[in-house]
């Protein structure tokens, strides 16, 4: 069994929301072969959330920010 592998998507989001930025988690259970999207992620306000964001994830034991 192999590790799940994430990658981050961000694209530009609706302006009229005040959120510029849709972050999505790609998941990938078969070693980085194929990414699903699963739901996970974040609207955020600029790129320092972007970038807070994907680094909850990445960093072991540290939550997502709400």
């Amino acid at each position: 069994m192999t590790n799940a592998v994430n990658r981050f998507v961000v694209e530009p989001s609706n302006v009229w929301t005040g959120l510029a930025y849709n972050v999505r988690v790609l998941t990938s259970v078969d070693g980085g072969l194929t990414f699903w999207y699963c739901g996970n992620g974040r609207f955020c306000k600029n790129l320092t959330e972007v970038f807070a964001f994907v680094v909850s994830w990445t960093e072991p034991g540290k939550e997502p920010t709400p």
